[in-house]
């Protein structure tokens, strides 16, 4: 892929990324918009490679406070922006190794990939908003309550949600791909 094609997939998931969080806000539901979130973030580190994906990862919190429908407290967003990068760099290696296997070893390796990456961005936000975050800054009760949701379960799965399911309808939409010729 050329670089022009994937700074235009970059701009395409990170603008995905905010009509998501924008349109499923009214859910109120972690698991809706972190799951899509994270499938976009996904499709940028396969498809855009980990660089544009990185910079998506960090662009897209960012823009999403400015308008007001991204994390709520903007000391997150560095954190935020630092375990999407460790998300996505976990996904691009996973599926750059499952690109060089075969069969069940190529599923497997992009797999791992996304449950590798799952567990990094949750564990990483946990330790920074546990041992950075709340060491300098005083969080009302309903802040640390939002904090303390950032890496639950539901966290975990949506990471986990977003990533598999990329993988899902990446490898349909391969099986389906109609040479031009």
């Amino acid at each position: 892929m050329k670089k022009t094609e994937k700074m235009a997939c970059g701009a395409l998931m990170l603008a995905l990324i905010l009509v998501f969080q924008y349109f499923t806000a009214f859910f109120g539901s972690q698991l809706v918009t972190g799951t899509l979130v994270n499938l976009a973030l996904a499709a940028a580190a396969v498809r855009a490679g980990p660089g544009v994906a990185a910079t998506v990862a960090c662009i897209s919190p960012v823009a999403a406070f400015a308008l007001g429908i991204g994390p709520k407290i903007p000391f997150l967003i560095p954190f935020i922006m630092l375990a999407n990068c460790v998300y996505v760099i976990a996904i691009a290696a996973g599926c750059d190794r499952a690109s060089k296997a075969n069969g069940a070893a190529a599923a497997a390796f992009a797999v791992s990939g996304v449950a590798v990456g799952s567990v990094l961005k949750c564990l990483f936000l946990f330790l920074s908003t546990t041992l950075v975050l709340k060491s300098f800054v005083a969080l009302s009760a309903a802040q640390s309550g939002a904090v303390g949701g950032m890496f639950s379960l539901a966290a975990f799965v949506s990471c986990l949600a977003g990533g598999l399911s990329f993988l899902a309808v990446d490898r349909t939409l391969r099986s389906r791909r109609v040479d031009p010729s």
